[in-house]
């Protein structure tokens, strides 16, 4: 639904919305299942204790690979795509080469880093096999941190095809093919953590030849001269970068603080449980991932009243497209939980807690990109701030008492807090929010759907199960084409059809 006095031209940005989105959700999707699969077999395979050692590791070095580039990669998402809208090739060479010559340094000076703190083992001398784990995968943070930084300028060339299949794809599916191998071979723990690095190193192979494709033509013209703006461009990375951080932080929070206060065979448990809630986190960034630049587009362009439809379609859109998979494993997690180890099903309460936490976060997430997106990024950076200190205290507080569940109830009640007042922030700041009759009657739909399903299939047997959430799912089904469906939707449907059926060569036999 349009705001009101948003011009008719929206439709364009809502078609440049739902193109790039199509990839990265895809990419989500089957990044979700390449990740679910490999979380199955490596926790059966390891074990609970050597499963949340490895969960351990590489929750550090995946914290660290994206503190590394200190909000380059969102500097060159935002100012790449600003640059390119204004056709100024000077200052859009000189951010790209800024930002990998800062990533080439701190990258490689956080592994190290890394390494030495392993090596000493101050922080983990009552865990086993934690320093050995950390000092094993200290070398990714170096490869990742520049992997992320490649696909972020990707990204701002708007080409979410390549930037989705190397970093959505190419990653897991090479861990998991590279875990099993390591496995078979009897290389343990050590073979899957060196297996992790080498998945990373292969996908920035491939984003260093996709970037090469969309700048090096830039970056070879000697009559380009590039601006530098190192201060500008940090003025804007660092504090933007923060919050990016803090946001997997308070995501894995209760992972660290977990081994910090109980033991790795609970992170292990825990980490099964998170693994299946990431399901339905991927999806998320499909859309957000191409509403980011037109955010920035739109905002400097001054087309607030654009911003501000092209918001509520993302929401909409996000809504419809994530809430089958929430109501899958809402309905069926005990059911899912049951292909894995049977310690691993005293995960099922954290499931449930986690996933209320994640669909506030899916309804804000498209309006949470307004603030950083339009240059406030010290705002941003402030409220992630808040955000980690009160995930801390509630970790602090309920982890000794309830383990897992405490964790799952801390970064549940932070990410719904957190969410809500950058909404609440960027409503007041930039005039745009995601709210309409519309997505309130679907939200309604999806929460009366997912309550039902769970009284009325409490326990009992999978089959019942089974047809309970099939009904779920229908039911959602027909209320979406119901009250969430306009008619831009359906022209961009049939577009999309058509498209496809060219693409099958359908369309000529026809």
């Amino acid at each position: 639904m349009a705001a009101p006095g948003a011009p008719a031209g929206s439709s364009p940005d809502a078609r440049a919305l739902a193109g790039g989105s199509a990839w990265v959700f895809l990419g989500s999707m089957l990044e979700g299942a390449l990740r679910l699969i490999a979380t199955w077999y490596l926790s059966g395979a390891l074990g609970a204790e050597r499963f949340g050692v490895y969960s351990y590791a590489v929750t550090v070095a995946t914290l660290a690979s994206l503190a590394a580039p200190f909000g380059a990669d969102s500097g060159i998402l935002y100012f790449g795509a600003r640059w390119a809208q204004a056709q100024d090739r000077a200052r859009r060479k000189g951010y790209l080469l800024t930002g990998l010559g800062l990533v080439m340094v701190t990258g490689p000076t956080l592994s190290l880093s890394l390494a030495a703190l392993g090596w000493s083992g101050r922080l983990w001398q009552d865990k086993p096999g934690v320093p050995e784990a950390v000092v094993l995968i200290a070398p990714a943070v170096g490869v990742m941190a520049l992997l992320i930084y490649l696909t972020w300028a990707i990204r701002s060339a708007r080409d979410m095809r390549w930037s989705t299949l190397v970093f959505q794809v190419v990653v897991p599916a090479t861990l998991l093919v590279g875990s099993c191998a390591a496995l078979r071979l009897g290389l343990g723990l050590r073979g899957v953590i060196v297996a992790f690095t080498l998945a990373n190193a292969l996908a920035l192979l491939l984003a260093a030849w996709g970037a090469w494709r969309h700048f090096g033509g830039l970056l070879r013209d000697r009559a380009v001269r590039a601006v530098y703006e190192p201060r500008v461009l940090l003025a804007y990375a660092l504090p933007q970068g923060i919050p990016g951080v803090i946001y997997r932080l308070n995501l894995w929070m209760d992972i660290m603080m977990l081994l910090w206060l109980g033991t790795a065979e609970q992170v292990g448990v825990y980490r099964v449980a998170v693994g299946l809630v990431a399901m339905v986190i991927f999806p998320v960034g499909a859309v957000n991932t191409m509403f980011s630049p037109q955010v920035t587009q739109l905002y400097h362009a001054g087309e607030l009243a654009r911003l501000d439809a092209l918001l509520k379609v993302a929401t909409r859109w996000l809504i419809i497209l994530v809430t089958p998979f929430y109501l899958v494993v809402v309905l069926e997690h005990r059911l899912i939980l049951s292909a894995f180890a049977p310690e691993y099903m005293a995960s099922a309460s954290a499931v449930l807690i986690l996933m209320a936490g994640q669909a506030v976060h899916a309804v804000c997430a498209p309006a949470n990109r307004l603030l950083p997106m339009s240059g406030r990024s010290m705002l941003d950076m402030g409220l992630s701030l808040a955000a980690v200190a009160l995930n801390l205290t509630l970790n602090y507080l309920l982890i000794p008492h309830f383990g897992g569940v405490g964790a799952a109830i801390s970064g549940a009640s932070t990410f719904t807090v957190w969410g809500v007042s950058r909404v609440i922030a960027a409503w007041l700041l930039v005039g745009c929010h995601p709210f309409t009759l519309r997505l309130g009657l679907l939200l309604g739909g999806a929460v009366g759907l997912g309550a039902g399903g769970l009284w009325l299939a409490p326990t009992g047997a999978p089959l019942w199960h089974v047809g309970v959430s099939t009904v779920a799912l229908l039911a959602f089904g027909a209320w979406a084409l119901t009250v969430g469906r306009t008619a831009e939707d359906a022209a961009l449907v049939r577009s999309g059809w058509e498209r496809l059926r060219r693409l099958l060569g359908l369309a000529e036999r026809a």
